[in-house]
């Protein structure tokens, strides 16, 4: 009996002994994860089986805990990739949360109001221009006005000019800048009176057009006039023109010594080529006898004397829209006007937009009427 409690108490002080923590002994996590490799690279060593506990029971949970702890190992160093899309959806943010940096304010203006600076961006060429409320750079703002106000821009070159709501404005280079830095200006903002001058002169002198020939004159209510054929251009292009509004006078005088010696020479008219109706008036396309069709002109009816060659054009435009029969493609819709039938007509070669309504007593379609009325 007394064997028996001494051999109790031993096993209980060796239990004792295994459960308490020698301060000395404390591990770290990392400790353990390393413990736990070995354990696992050692899992087929059997330890020796301890008093109070089977062999077998021993093994059997050393097994699984090895097991366990090898998967969590297995698991934390395998560490996931980010997805391609992932990455590149980051790098897009970042490019777009990227700021730029003004490196320099290069010229103000007023658009609706609202006030805009022309900024040249740090590590980029091209300029924009950009609201005041987007702008945090005050100080660089504020460098400019104060510059402005001091600084007094000379006009080098005028290199264009429109006008705005009957108010003349000026393409202004600026002399220290380039071109790119042109700006539209008000002619009343600009003192430079001298150079306005000198772009009108070149402006005239451009748009001035040189009389080469007069090829015909005629007489008008408010004084004659002359048909001019331009230096530089075709007799296709020639135009009349009020006496008054031409300053070629030796050409004047030596054209009215020449129509004086013909004895007022008459152009005779060879062909009538067309037709049409200006300001309810109606002119004729004409050959003259000795042009060519290149040469033709267009002359009120009034001013002719060849009433047979007039009748004998107008009579064969008749004749061919006579010719000319529209076919029934399809009836469309059926009306009453005044007692009388109407169809709307689509005709054969027409789209339904160009669909016209005609009396019945017009249409020759008596099948494509039956047709229509019984399918109502």
């Amino acid at each position: 009996m007394v064997e028996e409690t001494a051999s109790m108490s031993h096993q209980e002080e060796e239990e004792e002994m295994e459960n308490s923590v020698d301060p000395m002994f404390v591990t770290s996590d990392e400790d353990e994860r390393v413990q736990d490799e070995d354990e696992v690279e050692e899992e087929d060593i059997e330890p020796p089986p301890k008093k109070g506990r089977s062999s077998a029971g021993a093994k059997k949970g050393s097994k699984k805990a090895a097991a366990k702890k090898s998967t969590t190992q297995s698991r934390s160093s395998s560490r996931p990739r980010k997805p391609v899309q992932r990455l590149e959806a980051e790098e897009k943010k970042e490019e777009e949360d990227k700021e730029f940096e003004v490196e320099k304010i290069i010229g103000v203006r007023t658009r609706r109001g609202a006030k805009e600076f022309q900024i040249k961006w740090k590590g980029y060429r091209k300029v924009t221009w950009e609201p005041e409320e987007n702008l945090s750079c005050k100080d660089l703002i504020k460098q400019f006005k104060e510059k402005k106000e001091t600084d007094v821009y000379e006009v080098e070159k005028l290199l264009q000019v429109k006008t705005v709501k009957k108010q003349r404005q000026f393409l202004v280079k600026w002399k220290g800048f380039s071109k790119t830095y042109a700006t539209w200006e008000p002619e009343e903002n600009l003192d430079c009176k001298e150079l306005i001058k000198a772009f009108n002169d070149e402006e005239d002198e451009e748009d001035e057009y040189e009389v080469e020939k007069l090829l015909n004159v005629r007489t008008k209510k408010k004084g004659r006039e002359f048909l001019v054929k331009w230096k530089g251009f075709g007799k296709k292009e020639a135009t009349w023109e009020p006496e008054k509004n031409l300053s070629c006078k030796a050409l004047i005088k030596a054209f009215q010594e020449e129509d004086e010696e013909e004895e007022e020479e008459e152009y005779e008219v060879d062909k009538i080529m067309n037709v049409r109706t200006r300001k309810n008036k109606r002119e004729f396309l004409v050959k003259w006898k000795g042009y060519s069709e290149s040469d033709a002109t267009w002359e009120p009816e009034a001013n002719l004397s060849c009433k047979q060659l007039i009748k004998e054009f107008l009579g064969n435009q008749e004749e061919e829209e006579e010719e000319e029969e529209y076919e029934v493609d399809e009836i469309l819709e059926t009306r009453k006007r005044k007692g009388v039938r109407e169809f709307l007509i689509k005709w054969k070669g027409y789209s339904k937009s160009t669909a016209t309504w005609e009396p019945e007593t017009n249409l020759s379609c008596e099948s494509l009427i039956k047709q229509f009325m019984s399918g109502r």
